[in-house]
């Protein structure tokens, strides 16, 4: 899951309130940052899709 804040990185240490699979961006950020983020998170190594149901 990707969190998306307006506050900005100093706010809040993030790490205290995201569970395991969950990643944060802050704003502002570029479409190639959004992309590179997606791509990270969906081709990374996970619980298959079956184990979920």
């Amino acid at each position: 899951m990707l969190l998306i804040s307006g506050y900005t990185g100093d706010a809040a240490p993030i790490s205290k309130f995201l569970a395991d699979g969950m990643e944060m961006m802050t704003k502002p950020f570029g479409f190639e940052q959004l992309k590179a983020k997606i791509r990270s998170m969906t081709t990374r190594p996970g619980p298959s899709r079956d184990a979920q149901r």
